[in-house]
């Protein structure tokens, strides 16, 4: 079977490993408390492809650990007393470290099954500590890490958190398929049941090409809903090459890895019922060697770098290049391509992937792979009768990251991408600020070139029901008056209410610090951009509202932390303002007009058209 990147890309890079490296460099690193001073004997964990180690820092908090390959390392640190810290990290050479233990707290649950009968012995799996550090829990353990099981009334204690965080986490039972649980705060009342469900049983062997079963090997299993495909679960194989994994009902992609073989294409199974014949076996293949370098336009090493080997657009092998800018990848496959990922502000010299054959060739050296610097794309922007305009707003519409920029008071802009776009092309649209003009403009990062870009006039589509697809169901609010903001803190503003800011078109955005990754994320930074293209637009208001879920210190740090500067108040605890609003999915945003009614919801990306129909007309 055949997966196309949206699938495989997916489903390999979770996956892929930094196989081989040589494993000699050392990751050494300092325990400090809040107020820096060394935290003494603190337990540290080091977790590299599923193998945790554990040491512990001497009386000034030092630790260190050798013998560590290039690539993804986990770090977690603990003393009684204290919480838990810890940090990812991307080794390509020796590197020191700072792990910082906060006040501890704790999040206690109560696990059930499908009957709704308490099931003691579940545990906890892994866990992510916020947007700051993952704990694979159940590695760890081995390695000493405290237990956290339910009792036999079911409650589970997740202790030594970080104090005013939250965590997501992965809830395992040898008799049920795990739970995904996407949010808990810490320190918070919880009074929530967490259920298991029953699942298939799944087994298989997993072997190497002399058909000897492989211990150790790591098992992803991607479960496929639709065109989404998401990492379910890890497992790896005992003494004898076995696995086994309890996995609800559904097609799974199974992806093996070992350090000692290279990894045969994804295998595909449908689970549907409690059968025999749900045996995945899975054969590894020989290994083949890869080598190369990633250098700068001075023909200097670029070192931490990601370097891939791919087929039909799947990552099968992944590393990142050492000190010295060399890399190696062990692969299964006899034909292929490697590709480089440039850093941040670079870009590859040749814009296509390097194809290899390897045929009997257990080695090959592809020589020397080059980066340079992204340009700056600079432009200037004007209207159809040649005037500049300032205060334009710049959008990326296709092939990069979100991007918003101003022009300045004659009309330039300069556009910085920390990526290249595939391909090396992006699209970006220039909106006027105040009128119905815009124009959309094509980028080739190969040959850059100033650019004039001219503004059409266009007629505005105010349709309520035209502007996207949402999971919230606001309709039947449109057309009426918007319900009162009732918030208990505000930042950046004086307490604000509604009937106050008649006469003016409020762009509200509902959110939470929690979910301010992917699409919450850009709907942040897409309200901070239009904070700034109204500033000086009196009838214009933009706000924010969080769920009520947080403390209000801890809706603060996420105000600093993302350098929000439009207002935001934080909603009673009884959620009021959420539920007249009738929001229930995160991020969502309205636009209310003149004259206080609800007029859009789910607008994000459309909003300056948008505000300009509601501008225009008589409030």
């Amino acid at each position: 079977m055949k997966f196309r990147c949206t699938a495989v890309c997916v489903l390999m890079m979770a996956l892929v490993s930094d196989l081989a490296a040589a494993a000699d460099f050392t990751l050494s690193g300092v325990v400090r408390d809040m107020e820096g001073n060394a935290v003494a004997e603190a337990s540290v964990w080091l977790t590299q492809q599923r193998n945790a180690r554990r040491t512990e820092a001497d009386d000034q908090g030092i630790f260190r650990f050798s013998d560590v390959a290039v690539g993804e390392v986990e770090l977690v640190a603990w003393k009684d007393g204290y919480a838990l810290g810890g940090m990812q990290a991307r080794v390509a050479g020796s590197d020191s470290v700072t792990l910082v233990l906060g006040e501890p707290d704790e999040i206690e649950v109560r696990v059930i099954n499908h009957e709704f009968q308490p099931l003691p012995g579940a545990h906890v799996k892994s866990m992510r500590v916020g947007d700051r550090f993952h704990v694979s829990v159940e590695d760890l353990v081995e390695a000493g890490f405290p237990a956290m099981r339910s009792d036999d009334e079911g409650f589970l204690t997740i202790a030594h958190l970080p104090k005013h965080s939250h965590i997501s986490c992965v809830i395992q039972h040898r008799d049920y398929a795990q739970a995904h649980v996407a949010y808990l705060p810490v320190g918070r009342t919880q009074n929530q049941d967490i259920p298991v469900y029953p699942g298939v049983p799944l087994r298989g062997r997993v072997t190497g090409p002399d058909g000897e079963g492989v211990a150790d090997a790591r098992l992803t299993l991607f479960r496929s809903d639709g065109d989404t495909v998401r990492k379910f679960a890890d497992e790896l194989t005992d003494r004898e090459g076995f696995y086994t994994a309890i996995v609800p009902r559904g097609t799974y992609h199974i992806a093996v890895q070992h350090p000692d073989y290279g990894a045969p294409d994804p295998k595909s199974i449908h689970l549907q019922t409690d059968r025999e014949e749900n045996v995945a076996d899975v054969e590894l293949l020989p290994a083949r060697h890869l080598r190369g370098r990633v250098v700068d336009s001075q023909g200097e090493p670029m070192g931490g770098v990601d370097v891939a080997f791919l087929r039909h657009d799947a990552i099968f092998a992944q590393t990142l290049t050492t000190a010295d800018g060399e890399f190696e990848l062990q692969v299964g496959e006899t034909e292929g391509a490697v590709r480089v990922f440039p850093p941040e502000g670079y870009m590859t010299e040749a814009f296509s992937d390097v194809l290899v054959r390897m045929e009997e060739t257990p080695r090959i050296d592809v020589g020397a792979l080059e980066v340079k610097p992204l340009p700056a794309i600079q432009g200037t922007v004007a209207n159809q009768q040649g005037d500049v305009v300032e205060n334009a707003l710049i959008t990326a519409v296709e092939g990069v990251a979100p991007v918003w920029v101003f022009t300045d008071e004659n009309g330039e802009f300069e556009i910085e991408l920390s990526h290249m776009p595939e391909g090396g092309v992006a699209t970006f649209a220039a909106e006027h600020p105040l009128r119905f003009q815009r124009a959309r403009f094509e980028v080739d990062f190969r040959n850059p070139e100033p650019m004039s870009i001219e503004l059409s006039q266009y007629e505005p589509d105010a349709q309520a029901e035209s502007y996207g697809e949402t999971q919230n169901n606001l309709s039947r609010l449109v057309g009426e008056q918007a319900p009162p903001i009732v918030c208990d803190d505000w930042w950046n503003t004086d307490p604000v209410e509604l009937e106050d800011l008649r006469g003016k078109v409020v762009v509200l955005l509902f959110w939470g610090g929690f979910d301010a990754i992917g699409e919450g994320r850009r709907r942040l930074q897409e309200f901070s951009a239009l904070n700034r293209l109204y500033a000086d637009v009196d009838d214009v208001v933009v706000l924010g509202v969080h769920d009520s879920s947080l403390e209000a210190e801890d809706v603060e740090r996420y105000i600093r932390a993302y350098n929000i500067d439009f207002p935001v108040g934080r909603d009673v605890d009884t959620a009021e303002t959420f539920t007249r609003y009738r929001v229930t999915y995160l991020p969502e945003t309205v636009l209310i007009d003149r004259g206080g009614r609800l007029r859009y919801f789910s607008a994000a990306d459309r909003i300056p058209e948008l505000v300009k129909v509601l501008r225009r007309e008589p409030s």
